[in-house]
């Protein structure tokens, strides 16, 4: 039997996600959230919409790491497959990581 593989999930900042991104992951902070349920988080390149049929309550201005599918390019809007409140990372050594994955092609 074929095993179905799911693509990867690109590193993105949200300034950065493309017309032909399937799945990215994302870090942002929570800058609001819709009567929906949905998130819209921040991560100072641009500004996206979070939505999914599970969305966990996090509180305002706690920073969020998110995997999902790209619904539409601009304005962003994800369908999150995980969000996750990671508040607790340094975001500059983050970003130093993901900058080095990316010159190195991991």
């Amino acid at each position: 039997m074929e095993q179905l593989k799911r693509r990867r999930a690109v590193p993105r900042e949200i300034g950065e996600i493309k017309a032909n991104d399937v799945r990215v992951r994302l870090i942002g902070v929570v800058i609001s959230r819709t009567g929906d349920g949905d998130l819209i988080i921040d991560d100072g390149t641009g500004q996206a919409r979070i939505v999914g049929d599970e969305i966990p309550e996090v509180p305002l201005k706690a920073v969020v790491k998110v995997i999902g599918r790209v619904v539409q390019e601009d304005p962003p809007e994800i369908y999150a497959e995980i969000v996750k409140d990671i508040s607790n990372i340094n975001r500059e050594y983050y970003k130093k990581l993901v900058k080095l994955r990316r010159e190195v092609g991991v």
